[in-house]
């Protein structure tokens, strides 16, 4: 803990984001920070909602849900971020404001009979593979419209958008294509089809290593963790 300023990092990240607000193309839109909580210990993540951080994302269910019971009633909104298990689901729906990682059909329909089982409607991103590399998750470009289109027809779901993230270790103008694919993505997820009054909302883009770049591509939705809290303990 020593050394980290939790409060000053996340003023550094506010404008940041705020910078890169002021270079891309809609110089009026609201960029939501999530800062990726896995790892590290509850006294930081306290320190960073004292700072006013209020959106916090985890990969591991179990220790995801110590902290969920750990930190209630804080007006806390969890993101998941890690790569859905079936057996886990009925312990991800319902504890999660957000979803990221949504790419198989047969998950949305478990997801949709939890949620109904629980009578709640889970919002979800759709994971993008636009790169279409054989070790990530995520659905392909020309699956996109059509998967989102069936998945739109189950109840209890409520699809706020798109998420992805570039391959590793690609320079920056490869990057600042990948984010400009994905973006392009989501405006013709949009247009061809009607997800009627709850329209996708977030593109959910960028990293402690490019969520500048991002932004300035068509992010609307930034995954920090290292840049907040320092390195995971």
């Amino acid at each position: 803990m020593a050394g980290i300023n939790i409060s000053e990092n996340l003023k550094k990240v506010n404008r940041k984001i705020q910078s890169a607000i002021k270079r891309s193309e809609d110089k009026n839109k609201k960029v939501a920070l999530v800062a990726v909580s896995k790892k590290q210990p509850s006294k930081k993540i306290q320190n960073a909602i004292d700072s006013g951080q209020l959106d916090f994302a985890e990969n591991y269910i179990q220790e995801a849900l110590e902290k969920i019971e750990f930190f209630d009633n804080q007006n806390i909104k969890w993101h998941f971020i890690g790569r859905l298990q079936s057996n886990k689901l009925k312990k991800i729906v319902g504890n999660f404001d957000l979803i990221h990682s949504l790419d198989n059909y047969s998950q949305a329909e478990a997801i949709s009979k939890i949620a109904m089982e629980k009578s709640l409607r889970q919002k979800l991103l759709v994971q993008i593979n636009i790169a279409n590399e054989l070790t990530k998750s995520g659905i392909t470009a020309d699956e996109a419209v059509p998967f989102i289109k069936k998945i739109a027809t189950l109840p209890g779901l409520q699809i706020c958008g798109l998420m992805g993230f570039p391959p590793l270790d690609i320079s920056e103008q490869a990057k600042k294509i990948f984010f400009t694919e994905v973006k392009k993505l989501s405006l013709l997820v949009s247009r061809d089809l009607d997800l009627g009054e709850h329209p996708m909302s977030f593109l959910s883009m960028g990293t402690s290593h490019d969520y500048e770049l991002a932004i300035e591509s068509g992010s609307n939705m930034v995954r920090i963790g290292t840049e907040i809290f320092g390195p995971r303990e």
